[in-house]
């Protein structure tokens, strides 16, 4: 019910959704902030270890410093799901005014924004629960604000919790349905795929497919949201290493239409900060599971094959036109 719902408002327009996104965002927002208020207010900081690390007290003192290390990339690999969704800016593009400069500036002011809510987040939950609680529960936050609010917290961090889940699923089928839109335009999917309503000016049939798969996802690991998670951030750190690769071999190629693009640290014509996030995406990619990795490569493969078959249709049917 919820994803036909907001699939009715991706169809309605993008101005449409993107008011929905920025309520629910600011709602969202006030219930992070309230946690934030409370840690400052009423939290204990004097007893609080912000270098602490769960490491077992059987490890050596000569590991400690690699136990840590690796105990932050794997931490890291899991927190991703968090920036989930920043990646994503870029696929509204066409529908934002000035977007080689707005869609920029987007992503870099909500990666630093959300990177400073979280800290102030963790700190206040710190100083009022230790990390030990923290990771025994099911609920974190909940059990933060049950600290000040008692048994109304559970129901203040449940509703805001419920529009957040709301609002990622909105911008999800957002994304995706401009995503398959875009693949169409390119060959990679069904032409019919990137037909926009003459009304609602919007991708009306990528969108239903969107909503169908959605649905379709829901049902099916409804019993497995931790497994189809993983695979989500495994599969998004595949795409930051090919992305950041093609703009290596973009960047080489010098091509014309990039010298005005946005562009940061680059030695000659090789961005710095490309290689690093390639580096990067591995080493994040090598903190998971083999049964994450084997399910995300099966999950690639099939749609990586379903790409090549509708690129050859299409040269095909270019090459019979010729004729």
């Amino acid at each position: 019910m919820v994803v036909s719902i907001l699939s009715f408002i991706n169809f309605y327009g993008i101005r449409e959704s993107i008011w929905f996104n920025t309520i629910f965002t600011l709602i969202e927002l006030s219930g992070l902030l309230i946690i934030i208020f409370i840690g400052f207010i009423f939290g204990n900081f004097s007893n609080v270890d912000f270098l602490e690390s769960p490491i077992s007290d059987k490890m050596s003192y000569n590991n400690d410093f690699l136990s840590s290390i690796g105990i932050i990339f794997g931490a890291s690999a899991l927190i991703f799901f968090a920036y989930y969704g920043f990646e994503n800016i870029p696929n509204i593009a066409e529908e934002t005014k000035n977007p080689s400069k707005t869609i920029s500036r987007a992503i870099l002011l909500s990666i630093i924004i959300t990177t400073i809510v979280y800290v102030l987040v963790v700190i206040s939950s710190l100083s009022l629960v230790t990390w030990q609680e923290l990771s025994s529960s099911n609920v974190p936050l909940s059990l933060v604000i049950e600290k000040v609010f008692e048994n109304r917290g559970n129901f203040i961090i449940s509703t805001i919790a419920l529009f957040a889940t709301t609002n990622t699923v909105l911008m999800m089928l957002i994304s995706s349905s401009r995503i398959i839109y875009g693949m169409s335009i390119d060959g990679a999917l069904l032409t019919s795929l990137s037909k926009i309503h003459k009304k609602r000016n919007t991708p009306w049939l990528a969108i239903i497919i969107t909503a169908l798969l959605s649905i379709t996802v829901i049902i099916v690991s409804s019993n497995n949201i931790s497994t189809v998670s993983k695979i989500a951030v495994f599969g998004i750190f595949t795409v930051f290493a090919f992305v950041n690769f093609s703009l290596i071999l973009l960047r080489l190629k010098n091509l014309s239409s990039l010298q005005q693009s946005f562009s940061l640290l680059n030695y000659k014509r090789l961005p710095i900060f490309a290689i690093i996030g390639i580096v990067i995406s591995f080493i994040m990619l090598l903190q998971f599971d083999s049964t994450t990795i084997l399910l995300s490569l099966i999950i690639m493969s099939i749609l990586f094959l379903i790409s090549i078959f509708f690129a050859k249709s299409k040269k095909i049917g270019i090459e019979k036109s010729e004729f």
